[in-house]
């Protein structure tokens, strides 16, 4: 038994010397068939890896070829903002004149809302405006910018009538404020240049002045009120300089041609001056207008009146007209609105002005003056308002006015209403109902209450059943108030 324990242990041993070698011989074989099997794994990665990097360089090879680098055009076009509205309205006068001035050839157009700025005709369908707004603002020191707004429609041949240096008395403009559908006109043009912090507007933008602006669409009412009709400027030409100082101030100062006027009527430069200041709670500006405005009767120019109106200005006849250096003129204004909440926007507006007593200016933004021999016209007023929004597309706006003139040398300076040597005071309530039909359509409902007292009593209303057209039922006074409805609707841009 101990000799076949003794037998089989040689036979292991000898089976141990005979295969370890053969063991480790197929060890090592192996390990070297891995290696070589990890070697070629890894050179098919980098091939992959190779052949992935040649596509995508390829691909952005064709990608640059199919999409070539922005032009400094395209890369102008995306940073200019656009804008702007289309506004078509009806308005009713419930005084029910049976003539719209507009459709009287003889005389100057003032509409049968004289009060008014815009939406001037009674009965009326209208194509208020289309305005295009292209700009890019200088908002950064060092960078320029501009602004191009371009106007048409019923209320551009209205501003042209107001750029004529003889306003609407001109004959030469009421053919154009004839013509809503041809009519044309350019709003604002200025380039910008930011001045270490300081923004340069040269060129044509709107006043400084007021708590309204030009574009109905961007105030709470459809109607343009008293102040911002009769008592201060509507645009200007020249240079404005404006910028900030301390924590919440502002300010604006420029050099223009004068008062809605794209060439100066005369030698002198107008002045406007702005001081504001604003937090989380109240915003309040003071602004200013100072310059010699008008158009003087005179012989020197050797320029006959009616060889700028085309021979057809009655108003003027045969005499010699040029601009004024020397009637003074001064406006004062001042703003104040609050957001007590997100629902809320309440305003109020003062303004004071004068002028001096002077019968050879014949034409432009002031006189003649009709005021009391010895005394220089002045006018002053107030307006307030509020907007409430009842809901994210629903809005209310109330704006109550009052303006007074001591002579006719701003208010009374059309023949909106009869020249007089008193007083004329004027009082306005509106209500303006907004509604959101989407979020680009604008439809505003809206009724307004004028009332005119004059000494001696010349209302420009007429009677019920004529419209105020000069020359046709002038004496009939027995109206001093007017009531008009409207509805507008715009589609606004931006």
């Amino acid at each position: 038994m101990r000799k076949r324990k003794g037998n089989a242990v040689l036979v292991l041993l000898l089976g141990a010397l005979v295969l370890g070698p053969l063991v480790a011989r197929a060890e090592g074989e192996m390990t070297s068939s891995m290696q070589a099997l990890e070697a070629r794994m890894l050179a098919m990665e980098d091939k992959l890896a190779a052949s992935q990097a040649t596509i995508a360089a390829q691909r952005e090879m064709l990608g640059a070829r199919a999409a070539p680098a922005p032009s400094a055009l395209d890369n102008f076009l995306s940073s200019i903002e656009v804008g702007g509205h289309v506004s078509a309205s009806y308005t009713y006068n419930f005084n029910n004149p049976d003539q719209n001035i507009g459709n009287v050839g003889s005389g100057p157009d003032h509409g049968t809302q004289p009060s008014y700025q815009f939406n001037t005709d009674h009965n009326t369908f209208s194509f208020d405006a289309a305005k295009i707004e292209l700009g890019k603002r200088a908002s950064e020191p060092g960078t320029a910018g501009f602004q191009l707004d371009l106007l048409f429609g019923d209320n551009a041949g209205v501003l042209t009538t107001a750029s004529s240096a003889f306003g609407a008395t001109s004959a030469r403009a009421d053919w154009k404020r004839d013509l809503a559908d041809n009519s044309f006109h350019v709003q604002q043009a200025y380039v910008s240049y930011n001045a270490s912090g300081i923004e340069l507007w040269f060129g044509k933008f709107e006043t400084t002045l007021g708590v309204e602006v030009l574009d109905s669409v961007k105030n709470p009412n459809v109607t343009h009120g008293l102040l911002y009709t009769w008592a201060i400027p509507l645009f200007h030409t020249g240079l404005l300089a404006q910028g900030q100082f301390g924590e919440g101030f502002n300010w604006k100062a420029g050099v223009v041609n004068g008062f809605n006027n794209v060439t100066d009527y005369g030698d002198n430069k107008g002045v406007l001056a702005t001081l504001g200041w604003q937090n989380e709670m109240l915003d309040a500006s003071l602004n200013a207008f100072i310059g010699s405005e008008g158009v003087r009767a005179s012989t020197s120019s050797g320029l006959p009146c009616t060889t700028l109106t085309g021979g057809m200005d009655p108003t003027l006849g045969p005499i010699d007209c040029v601009g004024d250096n020397n009637h003074d003129v001064q406006i004062y204004d001042l703003v104040l609105s609050t957001r007590p909440n997100d629902q809320t926007y309440l305003w109020a507006n003062g303004v004071y002005g004068r002028g001096e007593e002077d019968p050879a200016i014949v034409a432009g933004p002031f006189g003649p003056p009709g005021n009391r021999p010895g005394e220089d016209p002045s006018w002053y007023g107030a307006s307030v308002g509020v907007k409430y929004d009842l809901n994210e597309r629903t809005y209310l706006a109330l704006r109550g006015e009052w303006l007074r003139e001591d002579g006719a040398a701003r208010f009374l300076n059309s023949p909106a209403v009869p020249p007089t040597l008193g007083e004329t005071e004027a009082y306005s309530g509106t209500i303006t109902l907004g509604y959101k039909l989407t979020e680009n359509l604008l439809a505003r409902l809206e009724y307004r209450h004028d009332k005119f007292d004059t000494s001696p009593n010349q209302s420009p209303f007429g009677e019920s059943d004529h419209g105020a057209v000069p020359g046709f039922d002038t004496t009939n006074t027995d109206k001093d108030t007017q009531d008009v409805g409207l509805i507008q609707v715009s589609y606004i841009f931006d």
